[in-house]
C-alpha cells in the first residue's frame, strides 16, 4: 500500500532552554523511528507557521545536501509535504528566522508514512524556461515507471517562489505552487511527463521522488466543500472513491493569506483540531475511515475551495463486488501495479448475498452488488497440484484452481 496512517503526532524539534532563536538557523534532525517501521522510505507531514513572523523553512532527507528553504511567506498558514527518510528513519528541518529577533513558531505533525514511494536523497532540478505557456517536463530518466511525481518549488535566493503551475497532461486543473504551499503529488503520463508553467525568473521546480502505483489521479477535480462554517463537518467521499480506497488527495485554498481565513482537514472522528490558512493550492493527504468519510473545517467563505483530486487504494490482492454506479454487476480487484480492474460475468439467474466468491466446475462465480449470481470462465493453464478452490491475484490477473485441479486466469479491464 502506498500510504499508512499514523496518529497525528507532533514531531517538531524543541529548542533547548536558554538557546537564542538563531539556534534554528541550521538543519535540525528529526527522528521518527518510534512512529514508523523499518523499511519506511518517507513520511507525510502537516506543517504550519503558527506565529506572526515569516521564516525560511525547509525539509530534506537526512544525508541530503539540498539547501532548499524558501520563505514561508504568510503567517498562520499550513500545508502538507512528502519528504524522504534515511534508513534510520530520520529527516531534517530548517526553521530559520528572518530579520533580527523575529522568530515564527512552526509545528510539524506526522500524519502518514510510505514504504512504496521512491524519495531521492538529493532533489533533481526540473525547472523549464519561463514562458507564458505550459511546457512538457520529462522525468523518465529520474523516475522510470512512475505513475505520479513528487515536486516542490523554491528559489536559489531563498525568497518567495512567486508562482509555479504543475499539471497532469489532460487534466482540467493544476497545482498552483508558491510561497507557503510548495509541495505536490501529481499524476504523469506513461512516459513520465508533466506540464509546467513558470511564472517568474528565479523560481525553481525540484523533483523529490515518485510513486509507481497505488494512487489514482483525477483528470477532473470534484468539489467537496463543507456547507457550514466554523464547525468540523463530515464529508462523505464514498460516491467518489472505490471501496478499496484508504486516503484522499485534496487541494485546499482559503482565498487569502491572512490568519483569519482558516481551513482544516482530518480523519473522521479524531480529536485533532488543527486549522490555519491555506494560500495558493495546499496539498492535503488525509486518511479515510471505513465509510470513506473525512472531516473539513472552514472559517471564511471568501474565495475558498476544497477539491478531491485523487485517492490512494490498496495496491494488490483486494477483490470485491463493486457497488459504484454503473459497476454493480462487476467484480473488481487491484492488480500488482495498483490498477483497479473489472470483470463482468454472465448472469446465472440465481441470487444470493452480495460479495460471495467461489469456484464451481471450470467457472469463477460471484454474487454482485445487486444480489445476482454471475460467472466467468478463465483461460486454462493446466494442472498445478494446488488444491481446488484457491483464488488469488497475480500480476494483472485473477487466478483460481478449478474443480478438476487446473489453474485458470481471468484478466480484467482497467477501470
Amino acid at each position: 500500500m502506498l500510504f499508512y496512517g499514523t496518529p497525528h503526532t507532533d514531531v517538531t524539534p524543541i529548542k533547548p532552554g536558554g538557546e537564542p532563536d538563531s539556534w534554528w538557523n541550521e538543519w535540525k534532525t528529526v527522528d521518527v523511528s518510534a512512529y514508523v517501521p523499518a523499511g519506511a522510505t518517507g513520511v507525510v507531514l502537516q506543517c504550519a507557521n503558527t506565529g506572526a513572523y515569516q521564516i525560511h523553512f525547509g525539509l530534506r532527507k537526512l544525508g541530503s545536501t539540498d539547501n532548499i528553504k524558501p520563505r514561508f511567506a504568510s503567517t498562520r498558514e499550513h500545508f502538507w509535504a512528502i519528504i524522504g527518510v534515511d534508513g534510520s528513519r530520520k529527516f531534517q528541518i530548517w526553521n530559520g528566522i528572518i530579520g533580527t529577533g523575529a522568530h515564527a513558531d512552526v509545528e510539524i505533525y506526522l500524519v502518514a508514512y510510505t514504504t512504496a514511494a521512491v524519495l531521492f536523497t538529493n532533489a533533481y532540478d526540473k525547472t523549464p524556461e519561463v514562458s507564458g505557456d505550459y511546457l512538457t517536463v520529462d522525468c523518465s530518466t529520474e523516475a522510470p515507471g512512475a505513475t505520479g511525481l513528487i515536486f516542490r518549488c523554491g528559489r536559489d535566493d531563498q525568497e518567495d517562489p512567486i508562482v509555479v503551475y504543475v499539471r497532469q497532461p489532460g487534466a482540467n486543473w493544476n497545482w498552483d505552487l508558491g510561497r507557503s504551499s510548495s509541495y505536490c503529488l501529481v499524476g504523469c503520463t506513461n512516459s513520465q511527463e508533466v506540464e509546467v508553467r513558470m511564472g517568474t525568473e528565479g523560481d525553481k521546480l525540484y523533483l523529490l521522488g515518485y510513486v509507481t502505483g497505488g494512487i489514482k489521479f483525477a483528470l477532473e477535480y470534484v468539489a467537496i466543500h463543507p456547507s457550514t462554517q466554523e464547525v468540523w463537518e463530515d464529508i462523505d467521499l464514498s460516491s467518489y472513491v472505490p471501496g478499496s480506497s484508504t486516503f484522499a488527495l485534496l487541494q485546499i485554498h482559503t482565498g487569502h493569506g491572512y490568519f483569519s481565513y482558516k481551513a482544516g482537514v482530518r480523519k473522521n472522528e479524531t480529536a485533532t483540531d488543527k486549522k490555519w490558512a491555506a494560500f495558493r493550492h495546499s496539498m492535503c493527504i488525509v486518511e479515510l475511515d471505513d465509510n470513506h468519510i473525512i472531516e473539513e473545517y472552514l472559517y471564511s467563505s471568501a474565495g475558498w475551495y476544497f477539491r478531491l483530486v485523487g485517492f490512494v487504494r490498496v495496491t494488490s490482492g483486494y477483490i470485491w463486488a463493486s457497488d459504484e454506479a454503473g459497476e454493480t454487476t462487476e467484480l473488481h480487484y487491484n492488480d500488482e501495479d495498483g490498477d483497479e480492474r473489472a470483470i463482468e460475468g454472465a448472469d446465472t439467474g440465481s441470487n444470493g448475498d452480495p460479495g460471495y466468491l467461489w469456484v464451481e466446475g471450470t467457472y469463477l462465480h460471484y454474487i454482485d452488488s445487486n444480489g445476482d449470481e454471475r460467472r466467468e470462465e478463465g483461460t486454462k493453464e493446466g494442472a498445478t497440484g494446488v488444491g481446488t478452490g484457491h483464488i488469488w491475484t497475480e500480476s494483472t490477473k485473477i487466478r483460481y484452481i478449478d474443480s478438476s485441479g487446473d489453474e485458470r486466469y481471468i484478466e480484467g479491464s482497467v477501470v
